[in-house]
């Protein structure tokens, strides 16, 4: 365990503009295009418990985040989650996945884990189909991902990564 008392983990949400490939005619499927957005965002904060617990927006579903990492890793104890701000869920700005993806970050960095956002995409579950909810957490911008083998268990591989103008704001 960490000596640090707290962390404070900030994701973007992301705009997703389709599936390439749907058939895998290419040899892979679900490949795509999406980019992370400044706004909303979700701001956690983790700190050390004995035991799992979260308050405020999705504190239910960050916990249960939380106990899927822990569980994937083998690890005892807890953490505390304070969610100060979330994406809102159900509306195509991946709620879901850059949350599963900051409470993972904040249990890496509390635990001294490595934070590679592949490993914190299959320890919560996330990225099966798309991994552009986890390129674009991991390193914002336009995202160009080449889907997933059939049959692999792996997150699909960045093609490409672009940074958004700031003029397109």
């Amino acid at each position: 365990m960490s000596d640090r008392d707290s962390v404070f983990v900030e994701a973007p949400a992301r705009l997703h503009f389709g599936i390439l490939d749907l058939r895998g005619r290419l040899g892979r499927c679900f490949g795509g295009l999406g980019a992370a957005i400044p706004s909303p965002s979700l701001l956690i904060e983790a700190s050390p418990s004995p035991r799992v617990s979260a308050v405020g927006p999705d504190a239910e579903r960050a916990a249960e985040f939380a106990t899927r990492f822990l569980a994937f890793h083998g690890l005892s104890g807890g953490l505390h989650l304070v969610l100060h701000r979330t994406i809102p869920g159900h509306a195509g700005l991946g709620s879901g996945t850059q949350l599963g993806l900051a409470v993972a970050r904040a249990i890496a960095e509390l635990r001294g884990l490595p934070t590679d956002p592949m490993d914190l995409a299959r320890a919560t579950g996330r990225g099966r189909r798309s991994a552009i909810g986890t390129w674009a957490f991991a390193l914002g911008g336009f995202i160009v991902e080449g889907g997933r083998r059939p049959g692999s268990d792996r997150i699909a591989p960045l093609l490409a990564r672009f940074p958004i103008p700031e003029s397109w704001r």
